[in-house]
C-alpha cells in the first residue's frame, strides 16, 4: 500500500513539474551568456606579446530584437578593429558567430558557456594562411573580464596574448577612414 502511494506521489510530482522544466528549457536564452557585457563599453589593456601596451575599446549590444548580439571593437585608435555578430542556430543547437575585420580577413565559429561561467569560442580564420584556427576564452572577474587565446599556427597550438577589460562608459570605438 505504501509502495503504491509513493509511486502515485512520484508520478504526480513528475507530471506537475515536467511542464515547468519543459517551459524553462524552451524559453532559456542561448545568448544570455553575453548579458554581463551587453549595453556597456569596455577598455582593455594588452597583457603581453604583440598586444602589450595596446588598448582595445569594445562595445556590446543586443540587436535584431534580441535575436543577436553584436560586439564592435577597435585597437590603438582604430589601427585595427572589427565587428562580431553572434546568433543562435536552432538547427545546430549552438551559438554561431561571424567576425569581420579591418585587416582583410574574417572568421566564423561557435561559442558556448563553460560550466565555470567562462565564454569559450572556437574560431576558423578565413584569409590568413598560417593561422587557420583560434581558441578563445572570456574569463570574468570582480573588476571586469579578460581574454585568453591559443592559436593553431603552422600545425602547432601556441599560447597567445590577451586583454584585461574594465568598464569605461566614456570611451568610443574608433575606425580609421580608408580611402
Amino acid at each position: 500500500m505504501i509502495d503504491r502511494i509513493v509511486r502515485t506521489l512520484l508520478f504526480t510530482l513528475a507530471v506537475a513539474v515536467a511542464p515547468a522544466f519543459a517551459q524553462e528549457a524552451a524559453t532559456e536564452d542561448p545568448l544570455a551568456m553575453f548579458e554581463p557585457l551587453v549595453g556597456r563599453t569596455w577598455k582593455g589593456e594588452g597583457t603581453e606579446g604583440e598586444v602589450a601596451g595596446k588598448t582595445d575599446i569594445i562595445t556590446w549590444e543586443r540587436i535584431m530584437g534580441g535575436k543577436g548580439v553584436q560586439s564592435t571593437h577597435s585597437i590603438g585608435d582604430g589601427e585595427y578593429g572589427g565587428v562580431t555578430l553572434f546568433f543562435y542556430d536552432p538547427a545546430q543547437k549552438t551559438v554561431l558567430f561571424h567576425y569581420f575585420t579591418t585587416a582583410n580577413f574574417h572568421s566564423t565559429g561557435t561559442v558556448e558557456k563553460a560550466d565555470n561561467g567562462d565564454i569559450v569560442a572556437v574560431e576558423h580564420i578565413h584569409g590568413l594562411e598560417n593561422l587557420p584556427e583560434v581558441r578563445g576564452r572570456i574569463v570574468f572577474n570582480d573588476r571586469g573580464w579578460e581574454t585568453r587565446a591559443s592559436y593553431l599556427k603552422d600545425g602547432r597550438w601556441v599560447e597567445g596574448d590577451g586583454f584585461r577589460y574594465v568598464e569605461a562608459p566614456a570611451e568610443k570605438v574608433v575606425f580609421r577612414e580608408v580611402r
